[in-house]
Protein backbone atom coordinates (compact mmCIF):
# COMPACT_ATOMS: atom_id res chain seq x y z
CA UNK A 1 0.00 0.00 0.00
CA UNK A 2 0.98 3.39 -0.72
CA UNK A 3 2.23 5.64 2.01
CA UNK A 4 0.34 8.32 3.09
CA UNK A 5 1.58 12.02 2.13
CA UNK A 6 3.51 13.74 4.60
CA UNK A 7 4.51 16.73 2.31
CA UNK A 8 1.81 17.20 -0.15
CA UNK A 9 1.64 18.70 -3.58
CA UNK A 10 -1.80 18.68 -4.87
CA UNK A 11 -4.07 17.98 -7.96
CA UNK A 12 -7.45 18.95 -8.88
CA UNK A 13 -10.04 16.08 -10.29
CA UNK A 14 -8.22 15.93 -13.54
CA UNK A 15 -4.99 15.50 -11.96
CA UNK A 16 -2.33 18.09 -12.27
CA UNK A 17 0.54 19.31 -9.95
CA UNK A 18 0.13 22.25 -8.65
CA UNK A 19 3.04 22.15 -6.49
CA UNK A 20 6.29 19.97 -6.91
CA UNK A 21 5.87 16.46 -5.40
CA UNK A 22 7.79 15.34 -2.23
CA UNK A 23 6.09 12.84 -0.65
CA UNK A 24 3.34 11.90 -1.54
CA UNK A 25 -0.11 14.01 -4.05
CA UNK A 26 -3.34 15.38 -2.70
CA UNK A 27 -6.32 14.95 -4.95
CA UNK A 28 -9.80 15.70 -5.22
CA UNK A 29 -12.30 13.51 -7.13
CA UNK A 30 -15.84 13.71 -7.47
CA UNK A 31 -18.14 12.36 -4.61
CA UNK A 32 -20.48 9.00 -5.41
CA UNK A 33 -23.35 7.82 -3.73
CA UNK A 34 -21.49 4.85 -2.09
CA UNK A 35 -19.36 7.54 -0.33
CA UNK A 36 -22.22 8.39 1.78
CA UNK A 37 -20.71 5.84 4.46
CA UNK A 38 -17.43 7.03 4.72
CA UNK A 39 -17.88 10.99 4.91
CA UNK A 40 -20.48 10.32 7.68
CA UNK A 41 -18.37 8.25 9.81
CA UNK A 42 -15.53 10.61 8.77
CA UNK A 43 -17.48 13.32 10.34
CA UNK A 44 -18.50 12.15 13.56
CA UNK A 45 -14.63 10.69 13.79
CA UNK A 46 -13.31 14.26 13.42
CA UNK A 47 -15.87 16.41 15.00
CA UNK A 48 -17.58 14.50 17.81
CA UNK A 49 -14.90 15.92 20.08
CA UNK A 50 -15.50 19.35 19.53
CA UNK A 51 -19.06 19.59 19.12
CA UNK A 52 -19.44 17.38 22.86
CA UNK A 53 -17.41 20.32 24.17
CA UNK A 54 -20.20 22.97 22.54
CA UNK A 55 -22.99 21.71 23.23
CA UNK A 56 -23.94 19.46 26.21
CA UNK A 57 -27.86 18.45 24.66
CA UNK A 58 -27.92 15.05 22.75
CA UNK A 59 -30.10 16.58 20.53
CA UNK A 60 -28.46 19.41 19.49
CA UNK A 61 -25.60 17.61 18.98
CA UNK A 62 -27.48 14.94 16.75
CA UNK A 63 -28.88 18.64 15.31
CA UNK A 64 -25.42 19.15 13.91
CA UNK A 65 -24.45 15.84 12.39
CA UNK A 66 -28.35 15.66 10.36
CA UNK A 67 -26.69 19.32 8.97
CA UNK A 68 -23.63 17.89 8.40
CA UNK A 69 -24.56 14.51 6.41
CA UNK A 70 -23.08 13.58 3.09
CA UNK A 71 -24.09 16.10 0.44
CA UNK A 72 -23.01 14.60 -2.96
CA UNK A 73 -23.59 17.54 -5.31
CA UNK A 74 -21.08 19.89 -3.32
CA UNK A 75 -18.24 17.23 -1.79
CA UNK A 76 -15.24 15.86 -3.39
CA UNK A 77 -13.23 13.00 -1.57
CA UNK A 78 -9.72 14.19 -0.88
CA UNK A 79 -7.14 11.05 -1.55
CA UNK A 80 -3.73 11.33 -0.88
CA UNK A 81 -2.17 8.76 -2.93
CA UNK A 82 -4.71 7.49 -4.25
CA UNK A 83 -6.56 6.23 -0.69
CA UNK A 84 -9.50 8.00 0.66
CA UNK A 85 -8.63 10.20 3.53
CA UNK A 86 -10.60 13.06 3.69
CA UNK A 87 -13.77 15.67 2.31
CA UNK A 88 -14.19 19.15 1.04
CA UNK A 89 -17.90 20.40 0.26
CA UNK A 90 -17.61 24.02 -1.22
CA UNK A 91 -20.55 25.55 -2.18
CA UNK A 92 -20.15 28.15 -4.59
CA UNK A 93 -22.28 31.16 -5.13
CA UNK A 94 -21.67 34.31 -7.67
CA UNK A 95 -19.40 36.00 -5.50
CA UNK A 96 -17.99 33.65 -3.29
CA UNK A 97 -16.76 30.45 -2.05
CA UNK A 98 -18.31 28.99 1.12
CA UNK A 99 -16.43 26.00 2.97
CA UNK A 100 -18.63 23.76 4.42
CA UNK A 101 -16.38 21.73 5.59
CA UNK A 102 -12.79 20.27 5.39
CA UNK A 103 -12.07 17.02 7.09
CA UNK A 104 -8.97 14.64 7.06
CA UNK A 105 -9.06 11.67 9.00
CA UNK A 106 -7.74 12.06 12.52
CA UNK A 107 -4.36 9.86 11.98
CA UNK A 108 -3.18 12.17 9.10
CA UNK A 109 -3.88 15.35 10.56
CA UNK A 110 -1.14 17.82 10.81
CA UNK A 111 1.02 16.48 8.00
CA UNK A 112 -0.57 19.40 5.97
CA UNK A 113 -3.30 17.59 4.04
CA UNK A 114 -5.91 20.06 5.04
CA UNK A 115 -4.03 22.90 4.36
CA UNK A 116 -3.31 21.81 1.09
CA UNK A 117 -6.73 21.80 0.06
CA UNK A 118 -7.39 25.20 1.44
CA UNK A 119 -4.74 26.26 -0.37
CA UNK A 120 -6.70 25.23 -3.24
CA UNK A 121 -9.31 26.28 -3.00
CA UNK A 122 -8.03 29.86 -2.04
CA UNK A 123 -6.18 29.78 -5.40
CA UNK A 124 -9.14 28.75 -7.00
CA UNK A 125 -11.41 32.07 -5.66
CA UNK A 126 -8.28 34.17 -6.55
CA UNK A 127 -8.22 33.14 -9.91
CA UNK A 128 -12.16 33.91 -10.25
CA UNK A 129 -12.86 36.85 -8.54
CA UNK A 130 -14.53 35.40 -5.31
CA UNK A 131 -13.74 35.25 -1.95
CA UNK A 132 -13.50 32.96 0.55
CA UNK A 133 -16.00 32.35 3.55
CA UNK A 134 -16.07 29.18 6.13
CA UNK A 135 -17.44 28.98 10.10
CA UNK A 136 -15.82 27.46 12.58
CA UNK A 137 -16.35 26.04 15.92
CA UNK A 138 -14.70 27.98 18.49
CA UNK A 139 -13.54 25.36 20.08
CA UNK A 140 -11.81 23.51 16.98
CA UNK A 141 -8.22 24.71 16.99
CA UNK A 142 -8.35 24.35 12.85
CA UNK A 143 -8.90 28.56 13.37
CA UNK A 144 -5.81 29.18 13.63
CA UNK A 145 -5.01 27.63 10.37
CA UNK A 146 -7.48 29.91 8.72
CA UNK A 147 -5.99 33.07 10.38
CA UNK A 148 -2.25 32.51 8.77
CA UNK A 149 -3.96 31.74 5.91
CA UNK A 150 -5.33 35.51 5.38
CA UNK A 151 -8.79 34.86 6.73
CA UNK A 152 -10.48 37.63 8.86
CA UNK A 153 -13.01 37.29 11.20
CA UNK A 154 -16.51 38.76 10.05
CA UNK A 155 -18.20 38.03 13.63
CA UNK A 156 -19.16 35.47 16.00
CA UNK A 157 -21.98 34.01 18.24
CA UNK A 158 -21.63 31.60 21.60
CA UNK A 159 -20.75 28.63 19.44
CA UNK A 160 -19.13 29.68 16.05
CA UNK A 161 -16.55 31.84 14.57
CA UNK A 162 -17.74 32.92 11.20
CA UNK A 163 -14.03 34.22 8.72
CA UNK A 164 -13.94 35.46 5.23
CA UNK A 165 -11.11 35.67 2.97
CA UNK A 166 -11.37 38.76 0.84
CA UNK A 167 -11.36 38.63 -3.24
CA UNK A 168 -8.13 39.59 -4.61
CA UNK A 169 -9.61 41.38 -7.20
CA UNK A 170 -12.83 42.31 -8.64
CA UNK A 171 -15.38 40.22 -9.89
CA UNK A 172 -16.03 42.50 -13.02
CA UNK A 173 -12.81 43.15 -13.52
CA UNK A 174 -10.70 42.73 -17.43
CA UNK A 175 -9.33 39.73 -16.70
CA UNK A 176 -13.30 38.26 -16.70
CA UNK A 177 -14.49 39.96 -18.94
CA UNK A 178 -11.92 39.60 -22.06
CA UNK A 179 -13.20 35.81 -22.94
CA UNK A 180 -16.92 37.54 -23.96
CA UNK A 181 -15.37 39.57 -26.46
CA UNK A 182 -13.75 37.07 -28.66
CA UNK A 183 -17.18 35.17 -27.46
CA UNK A 184 -20.50 36.75 -28.99
CA UNK A 185 -23.39 36.64 -26.95
CA UNK A 186 -27.17 35.63 -28.36
CA UNK A 187 -27.79 39.38 -29.86
CA UNK A 188 -24.59 39.74 -31.79
CA UNK A 189 -24.92 36.37 -33.16
CA UNK A 190 -28.51 37.51 -33.91
CA UNK A 191 -27.28 39.57 -36.83
CA UNK A 192 -24.55 37.37 -38.18
CA UNK A 193 -26.64 34.08 -38.20
CA UNK A 194 -30.00 35.29 -39.19
CA UNK A 195 -31.86 31.97 -39.76
CA UNK A 196 -31.33 31.98 -36.08
CA UNK A 197 -33.52 33.50 -33.91
CA UNK A 198 -32.34 35.21 -31.04
CA UNK A 199 -35.04 33.38 -28.40
CA UNK A 200 -32.84 30.09 -29.31
CA UNK A 201 -29.52 31.74 -28.97
CA UNK A 202 -30.84 32.77 -25.60
CA UNK A 203 -32.03 29.93 -24.83
CA UNK A 204 -28.71 27.92 -25.16
CA UNK A 205 -26.54 30.46 -23.65
CA UNK A 206 -28.93 30.25 -20.93
CA UNK A 207 -28.24 26.35 -20.84
CA UNK A 208 -24.37 26.90 -21.72
CA UNK A 209 -23.96 29.83 -18.88
CA UNK A 210 -26.76 28.37 -15.83
CA UNK A 211 -28.85 30.61 -14.09
CA UNK A 212 -29.04 32.22 -10.93
CA UNK A 213 -31.92 33.64 -8.81
CA UNK A 214 -32.02 37.07 -6.80
CA UNK A 215 -32.83 36.99 -3.22
CA UNK A 216 -35.99 38.88 -4.39
CA UNK A 217 -36.60 36.21 -7.50
CA UNK A 218 -36.26 33.16 -5.30
CA UNK A 219 -38.62 34.72 -2.56
CA UNK A 220 -41.15 35.21 -5.53
CA UNK A 221 -40.68 31.48 -6.47
CA UNK A 222 -42.07 30.24 -3.17
CA UNK A 223 -45.25 30.93 -4.91
CA UNK A 224 -47.66 27.91 -4.66
CA UNK A 225 -47.85 29.31 -8.23
CA UNK A 226 -44.00 28.03 -9.37
CA UNK A 227 -42.97 26.13 -6.13
CA UNK A 228 -41.38 22.68 -7.94
CA UNK A 229 -40.35 21.90 -4.28
CA UNK A 230 -36.57 21.54 -5.60
CA UNK A 231 -34.26 22.49 -3.16
CA UNK A 232 -32.09 25.68 -3.43
CA UNK A 233 -29.82 27.21 -1.38
CA UNK A 234 -28.86 30.90 -0.83
CA UNK A 235 -25.96 31.75 1.37
CA UNK A 236 -25.78 34.73 4.41
CA UNK A 237 -22.92 35.17 6.97
CA UNK A 238 -22.73 32.16 8.83
CA UNK A 239 -26.02 30.34 7.62
CA UNK A 240 -27.31 27.86 4.90
CA UNK A 241 -31.01 29.17 3.24
CA UNK A 242 -32.66 26.60 1.50
CA UNK A 243 -35.57 27.44 -0.57
CA UNK A 244 -37.60 25.89 -3.43
CA UNK A 245 -37.06 26.27 -6.85
CA UNK A 246 -38.85 26.66 -9.79
CA UNK A 247 -39.40 24.02 -13.03
CA UNK A 248 -38.34 25.09 -16.26
CA UNK A 249 -37.92 29.11 -17.21
CA UNK A 250 -40.10 30.31 -20.21
CA UNK A 251 -39.07 32.97 -23.01
CA UNK A 252 -41.35 35.51 -23.93
CA UNK A 253 -42.08 34.13 -27.33
CA UNK A 254 -42.95 30.21 -25.49
CA UNK A 255 -39.71 28.39 -26.05
CA UNK A 256 -38.78 26.09 -22.43
CA UNK A 257 -35.54 26.52 -21.13
CA UNK A 258 -33.95 23.32 -19.58
CA UNK A 259 -32.09 24.57 -17.13
CA UNK A 260 -31.12 23.94 -13.38
CA UNK A 261 -31.79 27.40 -11.09
CA UNK A 262 -29.11 27.65 -9.21
CA UNK A 263 -26.45 25.65 -10.76
CA UNK A 264 -22.76 27.19 -11.40
CA UNK A 265 -21.47 27.67 -14.27
CA UNK A 266 -19.31 30.23 -15.97
CA UNK A 267 -20.88 33.72 -15.89
CA UNK A 268 -24.10 32.77 -15.42
CA UNK A 269 -26.84 34.96 -15.99
CA UNK A 270 -29.50 36.26 -13.22
CA UNK A 271 -33.12 36.42 -13.10
CA UNK A 272 -34.56 39.46 -10.37
CA UNK A 273 -38.39 40.05 -9.25
CA UNK A 274 -38.91 43.53 -9.71
CA UNK A 275 -42.57 45.42 -10.06
CA UNK A 276 -44.51 41.71 -10.43
CA UNK A 277 -41.91 40.80 -13.22
CA UNK A 278 -39.36 38.34 -13.11
CA UNK A 279 -36.57 39.83 -15.29
CA UNK A 280 -33.27 38.03 -16.42
CA UNK A 281 -29.70 40.05 -16.68
CA UNK A 282 -26.65 39.23 -18.38
CA UNK A 283 -24.34 41.04 -15.62
CA UNK A 284 -25.77 44.21 -15.22
CA UNK A 285 -27.51 44.73 -18.47
CA UNK A 286 -30.84 43.80 -18.63
CA UNK A 287 -32.16 41.06 -21.46
CA UNK A 288 -35.83 40.24 -21.41
CA UNK A 289 -38.95 39.46 -19.05
CA UNK A 290 -39.11 35.79 -18.32
CA UNK A 291 -41.30 33.57 -16.88
CA UNK A 292 -40.94 29.90 -15.12
CA UNK A 293 -43.63 26.87 -15.91
CA UNK A 294 -46.47 26.36 -13.45
CA UNK A 295 -45.99 24.15 -10.72
CA UNK A 296 -48.26 21.45 -12.41
CA UNK A 297 -51.85 19.89 -10.08
CA UNK A 298 -50.53 16.81 -9.36
CA UNK A 299 -47.71 17.99 -7.29
CA UNK A 300 -47.99 17.66 -3.44
CA UNK A 301 -49.90 14.87 -3.88
CA UNK A 302 -49.38 10.97 -3.04
CA UNK A 303 -50.01 7.90 -4.61
CA UNK A 304 -52.48 4.97 -2.46
CA UNK A 305 -48.43 3.73 -1.21
CA UNK A 306 -47.76 7.13 0.33
CA UNK A 307 -45.08 8.16 -1.94
CA UNK A 308 -45.33 11.90 -3.47
CA UNK A 309 -45.77 12.23 -6.46
CA UNK A 310 -43.63 14.68 -7.99
CA UNK A 311 -40.75 11.81 -7.38
CA UNK A 312 -42.09 9.74 -9.58
CA UNK A 313 -42.36 11.93 -12.61
CA UNK A 314 -41.24 15.32 -13.04
CA UNK A 315 -42.41 17.98 -15.78
CA UNK A 316 -41.75 19.86 -18.03
CA UNK A 317 -44.15 22.71 -19.97
CA UNK A 318 -46.07 19.45 -21.65
CA UNK A 319 -44.32 16.35 -20.90
CA UNK A 320 -44.23 13.84 -18.10
CA UNK A 321 -40.46 12.70 -17.58
CA UNK A 322 -40.43 9.53 -15.69
CA UNK A 323 -37.10 7.57 -14.49
CA UNK A 324 -39.29 3.54 -13.67
CA UNK A 325 -35.49 2.83 -12.71
CA UNK A 326 -33.23 5.86 -11.01
CA UNK A 327 -29.74 3.91 -10.88
CA UNK A 328 -27.32 3.63 -13.54
CA UNK A 329 -25.00 0.24 -13.62
CA UNK A 330 -22.40 1.40 -15.67
CA UNK A 331 -21.16 3.93 -11.96
CA UNK A 332 -20.40 0.36 -10.59
CA UNK A 333 -17.36 -0.61 -12.46
CA UNK A 334 -16.30 3.39 -13.13
CA UNK A 335 -17.67 2.75 -16.94
CA UNK A 336 -20.07 5.48 -16.82
CA UNK A 337 -19.98 8.19 -19.44
CA UNK A 338 -17.58 11.48 -18.81
CA UNK A 339 -19.70 14.15 -18.85
CA UNK A 340 -22.61 12.40 -16.79
CA UNK A 341 -23.36 13.22 -12.99
CA UNK A 342 -27.04 11.35 -12.89
CA UNK A 343 -28.25 9.02 -10.87
CA UNK A 344 -26.01 10.08 -7.83
CA UNK A 345 -28.20 12.31 -5.67
CA UNK A 346 -29.84 9.53 -4.34
CA UNK A 347 -29.70 11.80 -0.57
CA UNK A 348 -31.89 14.58 -1.96
CA UNK A 349 -34.67 12.41 -3.70
CA UNK A 350 -35.03 10.11 -0.84
CA UNK A 351 -35.57 13.23 1.15
CA UNK A 352 -38.56 14.43 -0.77
CA UNK A 353 -39.67 11.27 -0.80
CA UNK A 354 -39.38 10.70 2.84
CA UNK A 355 -37.08 7.69 2.57
CA UNK A 356 -38.67 5.84 0.13
CA UNK A 357 -37.01 6.00 -2.79
CA UNK A 358 -36.18 2.37 -4.27
CA UNK A 359 -34.50 2.17 -7.48
CA UNK A 360 -37.17 0.93 -9.46
CA UNK A 361 -40.54 2.45 -9.29
CA UNK A 362 -43.57 0.60 -8.35
CA UNK A 363 -46.17 0.19 -11.56
CA UNK A 364 -48.92 1.03 -9.17
CA UNK A 365 -47.05 4.12 -8.60
CA UNK A 366 -46.70 4.68 -11.73
CA UNK A 367 -50.36 4.37 -13.15
CA UNK A 368 -51.53 6.59 -10.43
CA UNK A 369 -48.91 9.08 -10.85
CA UNK A 370 -49.88 9.36 -14.73
CA UNK A 371 -53.95 9.39 -13.99
CA UNK A 372 -53.16 11.93 -11.35
CA UNK A 373 -51.64 14.34 -13.79
CA UNK A 374 -53.73 14.06 -17.08
CA UNK A 375 -56.50 15.35 -14.88
CA UNK A 376 -55.23 18.93 -15.63
CA UNK A 377 -56.77 19.77 -18.40
CA UNK A 378 -54.28 20.59 -21.35
CA UNK A 379 -50.93 19.92 -19.86
CA UNK A 380 -49.27 17.11 -20.62
CA UNK A 381 -49.33 15.45 -24.45
CA UNK A 382 -46.37 12.98 -23.90
CA UNK A 383 -44.94 10.66 -21.65
CA UNK A 384 -40.96 10.23 -21.61
CA UNK A 385 -39.60 7.69 -20.08
CA UNK A 386 -35.54 7.37 -19.37
CA UNK A 387 -33.57 5.24 -16.47
CA UNK A 388 -30.18 4.25 -16.11
CA UNK A 389 -28.31 1.66 -17.97
CA UNK A 390 -28.27 -1.70 -16.53
CA UNK A 391 -26.70 -4.68 -18.90
CA UNK A 392 -27.33 -7.71 -16.47
CA UNK A 393 -29.52 -10.27 -17.96
CA UNK A 394 -29.39 -13.20 -20.64
CA UNK A 395 -28.86 -11.05 -23.03
CA UNK A 396 -26.92 -7.50 -22.51
CA UNK A 397 -29.75 -5.25 -21.12
CA UNK A 398 -32.44 -8.03 -20.73
CA UNK A 399 -33.06 -6.55 -16.78
CA UNK A 400 -33.85 -3.07 -18.00
CA UNK A 401 -35.81 -4.16 -21.12
CA UNK A 402 -37.88 -5.72 -18.95
CA UNK A 403 -38.20 -3.27 -16.23
CA UNK A 404 -38.99 -0.76 -19.66
CA UNK A 405 -42.17 -2.95 -20.52
CA UNK A 406 -43.23 -3.07 -17.06
CA UNK A 407 -43.61 0.35 -16.66
CA UNK A 408 -44.54 1.20 -20.33
CA UNK A 409 -47.82 -0.82 -19.49
CA UNK A 410 -48.38 -0.06 -16.08
CA UNK A 411 -48.32 3.99 -17.30
CA UNK A 412 -50.73 2.17 -20.54
CA UNK A 413 -53.70 1.30 -18.59
CA UNK A 414 -54.38 5.15 -18.39
CA UNK A 415 -55.19 5.50 -22.36
CA UNK A 416 -58.13 3.97 -23.80
CA UNK A 417 -56.33 3.66 -27.43
CA UNK A 418 -53.29 0.79 -27.44
CA UNK A 419 -50.83 3.56 -28.70
CA UNK A 420 -50.08 6.58 -26.93
CA UNK A 421 -47.59 9.54 -27.45
CA UNK A 422 -44.59 8.28 -25.38
CA UNK A 423 -40.68 8.28 -25.74
CA UNK A 424 -38.10 5.92 -24.11
CA UNK A 425 -34.39 6.83 -23.63
CA UNK A 426 -32.89 3.41 -23.93
CA UNK A 427 -29.68 1.34 -24.27
CA UNK A 428 -28.85 0.09 -27.63
CA UNK A 429 -31.20 -3.11 -27.70
CA UNK A 430 -31.42 -5.92 -30.26
CA UNK A 431 -33.67 -6.24 -32.72
CA UNK A 432 -35.63 -8.98 -30.38
CA UNK A 433 -35.42 -6.47 -27.91
CA UNK A 434 -37.22 -3.29 -29.85
CA UNK A 435 -39.58 -5.98 -31.19
CA UNK A 436 -40.76 -6.68 -27.44
CA UNK A 437 -40.84 -3.36 -26.70
CA UNK A 438 -43.57 -2.64 -29.74
CA UNK A 439 -45.41 -5.47 -29.45
CA UNK A 440 -46.13 -5.60 -25.93
CA UNK A 441 -46.28 -1.72 -25.11
CA UNK A 442 -47.88 1.45 -26.41
CA UNK A 443 -44.28 2.65 -26.94
CA UNK A 444 -44.31 5.38 -30.61
CA UNK A 445 -40.82 6.35 -30.46
CA UNK A 446 -37.37 4.98 -29.10
CA UNK A 447 -33.88 7.28 -28.23
CA UNK A 448 -30.84 5.41 -27.97
CA UNK A 449 -28.45 7.92 -27.53
CA UNK A 450 -25.32 8.30 -29.46
CA UNK A 451 -23.63 11.02 -27.03
CA UNK A 452 -20.42 11.01 -29.40
CA UNK A 453 -19.77 10.10 -32.88
CA UNK A 454 -15.93 9.89 -33.74
CA UNK A 455 -15.40 5.86 -33.04
CA UNK A 456 -12.30 6.84 -30.55
CA UNK A 457 -13.88 9.83 -29.16
CA UNK A 458 -17.04 8.05 -28.16
CA UNK A 459 -14.79 4.65 -26.76
CA UNK A 460 -12.96 7.57 -24.34
CA UNK A 461 -15.98 9.47 -23.06
CA UNK A 462 -18.60 6.48 -23.18
CA UNK A 463 -16.49 3.46 -21.84
CA UNK A 464 -19.85 1.57 -20.27
CA UNK A 465 -21.55 2.01 -23.79
CA UNK A 466 -18.00 1.05 -25.38
CA UNK A 467 -17.97 -2.16 -22.74
CA UNK A 468 -21.89 -3.19 -23.08
CA UNK A 469 -22.14 -4.33 -27.33
CA UNK A 470 -20.20 -1.07 -28.47
CA UNK A 471 -20.90 1.77 -30.92
CA UNK A 472 -21.67 0.09 -33.93
CA UNK A 473 -24.24 -1.61 -31.82
CA UNK A 474 -25.67 0.94 -30.53
CA UNK A 475 -26.10 2.71 -34.57
CA UNK A 476 -27.59 -1.09 -35.18
CA UNK A 477 -30.20 -0.32 -32.63
CA UNK A 478 -31.21 2.87 -33.78
CA UNK A 479 -31.22 2.19 -37.85
CA UNK A 480 -33.33 -1.40 -36.51
CA UNK A 481 -35.72 0.61 -34.56
CA UNK A 482 -36.55 2.49 -37.56
CA UNK A 483 -38.09 -0.93 -39.30
CA UNK A 484 -40.38 -1.71 -36.25
CA UNK A 485 -41.44 2.15 -35.09
CA UNK A 486 -40.89 3.87 -38.64
CA UNK A 487 -39.12 6.40 -39.85
CA UNK A 488 -39.10 10.21 -38.06
CA UNK A 489 -40.00 7.69 -34.73
CA UNK A 490 -36.44 6.66 -33.50
CA UNK A 491 -34.23 9.75 -32.11
CA UNK A 492 -30.62 9.96 -30.97
CA UNK A 493 -29.14 12.62 -29.10
CA UNK A 494 -25.56 14.02 -29.05
CA UNK A 495 -24.12 15.92 -26.51
CA UNK A 496 -22.64 18.75 -28.31
CA UNK A 497 -19.52 19.87 -27.39
CA UNK A 498 -18.18 17.14 -25.29
CA UNK A 499 -15.91 16.28 -28.03
CA UNK A 500 -14.01 18.77 -27.71
CA UNK A 501 -12.90 18.00 -23.77
CA UNK A 502 -9.24 17.47 -22.99
CA UNK A 503 -6.93 15.73 -23.54
CA UNK A 504 -8.37 13.57 -25.88
CA UNK A 505 -11.10 15.73 -27.86
CA UNK A 506 -10.99 17.86 -31.28
CA UNK A 507 -8.71 20.26 -31.93
CA UNK A 508 -10.40 22.44 -33.38
CA UNK A 509 -14.57 23.47 -33.63
CA UNK A 510 -14.62 23.15 -37.35
CA UNK A 511 -13.18 19.17 -36.64
CA UNK A 512 -15.93 19.08 -33.93
CA UNK A 513 -18.89 20.52 -36.13
CA UNK A 514 -17.68 18.65 -39.41
CA UNK A 515 -18.28 15.37 -37.48
CA UNK A 516 -21.91 16.54 -36.44
CA UNK A 517 -22.59 16.97 -39.30
CA UNK A 518 -21.36 13.49 -40.51
CA UNK A 519 -23.66 11.36 -38.38
CA UNK A 520 -26.81 14.04 -39.14
CA UNK A 521 -26.52 12.72 -42.31
CA UNK A 522 -25.50 9.17 -41.95
CA UNK A 523 -28.65 8.98 -39.44
CA UNK A 524 -31.11 11.42 -41.58
CA UNK A 525 -30.19 8.58 -44.83
CA UNK A 526 -31.72 6.33 -42.36
CA UNK A 527 -35.44 7.73 -40.84
CA UNK A 528 -33.31 8.69 -37.48
CA UNK A 529 -33.46 12.33 -36.02
CA UNK A 530 -30.05 13.56 -34.81
CA UNK A 531 -30.24 16.10 -32.06
CA UNK A 532 -27.86 17.96 -30.02
CA UNK A 533 -27.76 19.26 -26.40
CA UNK A 534 -25.51 21.57 -24.83
CA UNK A 535 -22.85 20.29 -23.14
CA UNK A 536 -22.56 21.20 -19.10
CA UNK A 537 -19.33 20.23 -17.25
CA UNK A 538 -21.47 18.94 -13.92
CA UNK A 539 -20.09 19.15 -10.62
CA UNK A 540 -19.76 15.30 -10.07
CA UNK A 541 -18.73 14.25 -13.58
CA UNK A 542 -14.92 13.62 -14.68
CA UNK A 543 -15.22 16.60 -17.22
CA UNK A 544 -16.40 19.20 -14.11
CA UNK A 545 -14.18 22.40 -15.05
CA UNK A 546 -13.74 21.69 -18.63
CA UNK A 547 -14.16 24.60 -20.89
CA UNK A 548 -17.31 24.30 -23.22
CA UNK A 549 -17.25 25.88 -26.56
CA UNK A 550 -18.79 29.10 -27.23
CA UNK A 551 -22.19 30.22 -28.23
CA UNK A 552 -21.39 30.84 -32.02
CA UNK A 553 -20.52 26.76 -31.94
CA UNK A 554 -23.88 26.02 -30.63
CA UNK A 555 -25.62 28.51 -33.82
CA UNK A 556 -23.41 27.04 -36.45
CA UNK A 557 -24.54 23.24 -35.15
CA UNK A 558 -28.11 23.82 -34.63
CA UNK A 559 -28.10 25.98 -38.13
CA UNK A 560 -26.60 22.84 -40.34
CA UNK A 561 -28.60 20.29 -38.42
CA UNK A 562 -32.03 21.87 -38.95
CA UNK A 563 -30.84 21.58 -42.81
CA UNK A 564 -29.74 18.37 -43.18
CA UNK A 565 -32.85 17.09 -41.58
CA UNK A 566 -35.14 18.90 -43.63
CA UNK A 567 -33.12 18.05 -46.40
CA UNK A 568 -34.26 14.41 -45.32
CA UNK A 569 -37.83 15.21 -44.68
CA UNK A 570 -37.18 14.87 -41.14
CA UNK A 571 -39.10 17.33 -38.61
CA UNK A 572 -38.30 16.78 -34.55
CA UNK A 573 -42.23 16.53 -32.90
CA UNK A 574 -41.38 15.07 -29.79
CA UNK A 575 -38.56 17.20 -29.07
CA UNK A 576 -39.84 20.23 -29.85
CA UNK A 577 -40.23 23.56 -27.63
CA UNK A 578 -43.28 22.71 -26.10
CA UNK A 579 -41.67 19.13 -24.82
CA UNK A 580 -38.75 18.96 -24.23
CA UNK A 581 -36.93 22.11 -23.68
CA UNK A 582 -32.88 20.81 -24.32
CA UNK A 583 -32.94 21.41 -28.27
CA UNK A 584 -31.48 24.44 -29.84
CA UNK A 585 -31.93 22.41 -32.86
CA UNK A 586 -35.49 21.10 -32.98
CA UNK A 587 -36.86 24.98 -31.47
CA UNK A 588 -35.08 26.13 -35.10
CA UNK A 589 -38.06 23.74 -36.89
CA UNK A 590 -40.83 25.81 -35.73
CA UNK A 591 -39.91 29.19 -37.08
CA UNK A 592 -38.67 28.03 -40.44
Amino acid sequence: MTAPCAAPAFTSVQPRTVQPLRDGVVTLRAARAVDAAFVDALTRQTMLAYVARTWSNVSDIAAYFAKNRFDPEHTEIVQCNGQDVGRLTLLVTQDELFVDNIHVQPELQGRGIGGAVLRHVIARARREGRAVRLQCLRVNPAAKLYRRLGFVEQGQDATHFFLRLPSQRPTRSPVVQQPRLHDPGPRELAESHPRVPFFILLKMDVQRRGLLLTPAALDAVQDPLYDYGRSYVIYGQGEQVRKNAPGPMLLRDGTSVLVLAGAQYNEAYTVDFRDGRFLLFDGDAFIDEVDFSPRPDYYGKRTSSGVPMETIATARPQRLDINPYRYCHFWDGGHQCRYCAYFTDVKASSTLADGKFPRQVAGQDLYETVAEALKEPGRFSQVMLTSGADPRGDQTFDFEVDRQIEALQAIGRNFKTRRFASQLIGCGYSRPQLQRLYAETGLTTYCPDIEVWDPKIFDWICPGKAKWNGRDAWIRSALDAVDIFGPGNVYTNAVAGVELAKPHGFATLDQALASHFEACEFFAKNGVIYLSLVWIPWRGSQFHGQKQPPLAFYARLVEGLRDIRRAYGLRASNDDYRHCGNHGDSDLERVQ
